[in-house]
């Protein structure tokens, strides 16, 4: 894997993508992401394990492919102060620096771990952490309102990180999560403008990049199978990336004109399907990479190489004759 990445020029990897970032305590290399309700008590119970891969590991894998690290700390069940020591630790540890760190993951969704709702300055009664319904997104006052509220939330604590974090390393380059529209299909978030307008307006002082996730569509299996895009469709996706690069880049210069745009997570869809494993795949890998590259995103970072559903040797998605 290594000589392929290396021939691929790969320069960066990231770590602690997906909703298991919120979950993740770097210190113990211990996850709840199994765990009934996700809460910090459980890190010390049955139901965490350790991941295989820990930070000092992954650290000198990408030091090995001479690549940058590009870290998301645990906001939905962390602190300023768990996230300022990593920082400490990543700067002041022989190989194990970092290039680019994130707070959170996808912060702007009920699907994420989010425990600071339940603080100040929302004090939202009732939230449940992975809970979607007791989330406000999903409550009678609706989305407006709810986003209202997750992005209050997130803004306010989230500079208390970034100040942390800061303190550790004053030239850390910090980052939040950026929402998309409908227009994105498999990325697309109500309100979206809510989000961004509210954390980066507040915060765009600490912030040096926004990170955008970006899936073109939510199909499961095979392209063209029922209603499923066909491979054209996908193919073709990787057109509206330059739009889609001038909405962000036109808020950014509204708030922080100085902040970069990061793709740390882009695939044809989020949920399982046999594209990674076809040469539909293929080019909508490398179109898209391009695509946002020569838009002007400062790095690109394909996720998932695959999809839980293709971890061995063939798809388990799509026809046994799809290529490897």
């Amino acid at each position: 894997m290594e000589k392929l990445l290396k021939a691929a020029d790969v320069t960066q990897l990231h770590y602690g993508g997906g909703v298991s970032a919120d979950e993740y305590d770097w210190q113990t290399n211990t996850d709840i992401s199994g765990c009934p309700n996700a809460s910090t008590s459980e890190f010390s119970a049955p139901c965490a394990y350790n991941p295989a891969l820990p930070f000092s590991e992954f650290s000198a894998n990408a030091r090995a492919l001479g690549a940058q690290s590009f870290v998301t700390v645990k906001y939905g069940s962390g602190t300023p102060a768990l996230a300022a020591a990593w920082v400490a630790q990543a700067t002041s540890t022989a190989g194990q620096g970092v290039a680019d760190w994130e707070i959170g993951n996808e912060s702007y969704g009920c699907w994420e771990n989010n425990n600071e709702l339940a603080d100040a300055p929302e004090d939202y009664q009732g939230y449940e952490a992975n809970v979607s319904s007791t989330c406000p997104m999903d409550q009678p006052a609706g989305v407006d309102a709810g986003m209202e509220i997750m992005a209050d939330s997130y803004a306010a604590n989230a500079e208390q990180f970034m100040v942390a974090m800061k303190a550790a390393d004053p030239s850390a380059q910090l980052g939040v999560p950026w929402a998309f529209s409908g227009a994105v299909g498999g990325a697309g978030v109500q309100d979206n403008s809510e989000w961004n307008d509210t954390v980066l307006g507040d915060d765009a002082q600490n912030i040096s990049f926004v990170d955008a996730h970006f899936y073109p569509f939510a199909f499961g299996g095979d392209t063209g199978a029922g209603r499923n895009p066909t491979a054209q469709t996908v193919i073709q996706s990787v057109e509206n990336i330059p739009t889609d690069f001038a909405t962000i880049r036109a808020t950014l210069n509204k708030y922080d004109p100085t902040a970069q745009v990061i793709v740390g997570e882009t695939g044809v869809s989020y949920r399982a399907t046999n594209v990674p494993c076809t040469p539909t795949g293929a080019l909508f890998a490398a179109g898209g990479a391009l695509e946002w590259l020569a838009a002007g995103a400062q790095s690109v970072d394909w996720w998932p190489l695959d999809t839980d559903a293709n971890l061995g040797t063939k798809c388990a998605f799509g026809p046994a004759r799809a290529p490897r």
